[in-house]
């Protein structure tokens, strides 16, 4: 697989750090200079212009840029051929959007992957999808500071992942990860407390497999502490099994 990067902060430096099974060909970022700080680590190209970019000779797009790159990139990404790896999943909440992408996909014979994140258990909440759910529950705690709050602990928000994501789109892509691989709008609550130095996620499921709780601890990343370094981890496992041809956990 040949991979072009769009977004090249965070995220991309740390997945820069790590064997892929891949070769990363093109770098793109809004901040050229961004781009170019990851041009030795990759061994890839940075390109000023995305039109510059999508012409090079690669077959996958992986983002990591932001949920607005999602919304006005991946249509024009599918329509030059190249498969995408979307990590910004909350662009993917409204129902529309994600089955416009899945439908030109179908059409041009590419795929579309999303990596879990900031989550674990994602692979085993997909018999969710198929078998109706009876509960999913996502409560994500955070710094005040993600939120620009005050030193206080607070209820920041309570209801559906699809009004969720429209409020913080920046910060709770994790509410439509879970609400997507389970086809299930689900329940949110988040949490504003100022003893919590990193994100925690707290997910429960229940259906006719049974109930299920999962407590995410998530530890940030050095150079951005609003980045969770599971995030990173889990492109880079996603990447260095999507050619294979044995898999475990789907």
């Amino acid at each position: 697989m040949k991979l072009g990067i769009i977004g090249c902060g965070n995220i991309a430096s740390i997945i820069s750090g790590f064997k892929l099974n891949c070769e990363v060909v093109a770098l793109y970022d809004r901040h050229l200079e961004k781009a170019k700080k990851l041009e030795k680590a990759f061994g890839a190209k940075a390109y000023e212009s995305f039109d510059d970019f999508i012409k090079q000779d690669f077959d996958t797009v992986l983002e990591t840029a932001s949920y607005e790159a999602v919304k006005t990139l991946s249509n024009k990404i599918l329509e030059k051929g190249k498969n995408l790896i979307i990590l910004s999943s909350g662009a993917l909440m409204e129902d529309d959007f994600r089955n416009s992408l899945i439908d030109k996909a179908k059409e041009k014979n590419l795929f579309i992957r999303v990596p879990s994140g900031a989550l674990f258990g994602v692979d085993n909440a997909k018999v969710l999808s198929f078998t109706n759910p009876k509960k999913v529950f996502i409560k994500s705690v955070k710094n005040p500071k993600e939120f620009g709050l005050k030193n206080e602990k607070k209820l920041v928000f309570k209801g559906k992942a699809s009004e969720c994501i429209k409020r913080f789109p920046k910060q709770t892509n994790v509410t439509v990860t879970i609400s997507i691989v389970t086809n299930y709008n689900a329940d949110v609550e988040i949490w504003a407390d100022p003893e919590v130095e990193h994100n925690i996620h707290e997910v429960e499921l229940e259906g006719v497999f049974g109930k299920c709780s999962i407590k995410i601890d998530n530890l940030p990343s050095e150079k951005n502490p609003k980045t969770s370094y599971l995030a990173a981890l889990s492109v880079v496992a996603l990447i260095n099994e999507i050619d294979n041809n044995f898999i475990v956990g789907t």
